[in-house]
């Protein structure tokens, strides 16, 4: 006779893998539970019946499964329907938001400055009058000298985009993101053409600078400081215009009832339009594919810069960062499963750090 094991709440989500786990090792399993919280629409299973996760080697009672073959409690919250608001303590609560706001684009302005030809490269002390200077004049710039990058990044952008939505690709299922109305798993369809969109984007821009000369292989280095207060502010707007649109959806979800907390961590976790999904299209794009048009940029600025040389460092900075990028897109459906995914709700924390850091 085999040995017996008492699972109680087996019918749960924890409680279901234990079943799983007894039954692998030998051990005849009884399921007690109340089907309170069960998975989907539940089907009660008879003595010695069929389970849907393991088949037919369990004796219960009355368990609880969906039909679909997912049990116990529901992992994913439905954000739409979840009221209970959450403490506001991560980055140390609103005033280590709020302070991440100012000081995180200002640190990267910081970066630009120690890195002036003025500086090289050497630390410098960011309570001068002259930092802030340096601020006010890379604004001041972009808006009277070079004004012209911001139609050539939003370009860049809206190219991205079409790529994305023209190019062929696979439509995958993510993970679970709630469950529908009929208690049915709810998951979002994800059209995978990175590796694709990847190789056009390096293409087109080889055209640009080899061949018809459009473009100088050193326009990203040139307009580096450009580039990076310009990709701060699209930051933000793009940040605000994802807050409006999940207003406007009547989709989105105050965390801590604090603007200023809310619009840092996100008020929606997938948002989407007309079935273009922002938080996975700027998961990867643009910010990837620029990062290793900028490496090929600099190294064409050192040949220029140092009669034809350049150092070895830069050479294998860009060749493990492509390595790196390469490797992103070709297996580009792994992201599906991460956290910023999958849970991350999209505010400006994500939307910097992948837009203006990057």
């Amino acid at each position: 006779m085999k040995c017996q094991t008492l699972v109680s709440g087996g019918a749960s989500f924890k409680g279901s893998h234990c079943v799983i786990v007894f039954v692998k090792a030998g051990y005849e399993s009884i399921v007690l539970d109340n089907e309170s919280t069960v998975y989907g629409v539940p089907t009660y299973l008879l003595v010695d019946g069929w389970h849907p996760c393991i088949g037919d080697h369990i004796t219960n009672s009355y368990v609880g499964a969906d039909e679909s073959g997912l049990i116990g409690e529901d992992p994913v919250v439905d954000e739409q329907k979840e009221k209970v608001n959450i403490k506001a303590d991560q980055f140390g609560g609103i005033p280590g938001v709020t302070a991440m706001i100012i000081c995180l684009p200002l640190s990267l302005f910081y970066v630009s400055y120690c890195l002036t030809e003025s500086h090289g490269g050497t630390l410098q002390s960011p309570f001068t009058i002259s930092f802030y200077q340096y601020i006010i004049d890379i604004h001041v710039q972009l808006v009277t000298v070079h004004y012209h990058i911001i139609p050539i990044l939003i370009c860049y952008i809206l190219f991205q985009v079409v790529l994305a939505v023209k190019l062929p690709g696979r439509i995958i299922l993510g993970t679970p993101v709630g469950v529908n109305k009929d208690g049915s798993v709810k998951r979002l369809d994800y059209k995978l053409n990175g590796f694709i969109a990847y190789l056009l984007t390096l293409t087109v821009y080889f055209i640009l600078c080899y061949h018809c000369h459009i473009l100088s292989p050193t326009f990203l280095a040139d307009n580096f400081t450009s580039l990076l207060v310009t990709s701060n502010i699209l930051s933000f707007i793009i940040a605000i215009g994802i807050s409006i649109l999940s207003y406007y959806q009547n989709s989105y979800q105050s965390i801590s009832c604090n603007m200023i907390y809310d619009f840092w961590m996100g008020y929606i976790r997938n948002p989407r339009c007309l079935n273009f999904d922002f938080k996975f299209f700027f998961e990867g794009r643009p910010g990837l594919m620029l990062w290793v048009l900028f490496n090929i940029s600099f190294i064409e600025k050192q040949i220029q810069n140092f009669d034809g040389n350049y150092s070895l460092s830069i050479l294998i900075i860009t060749a493990f960062q492509t390595l790196f990028v390469t490797d992103y897109y070709y297996f580009e459906e792994a992201i599906l499963t991460t956290w910023d995914i999958m849970e991350e709700k999209f505010g400006l924390m994500m939307i910097w750090v992948k837009k203006a850091y990057r």
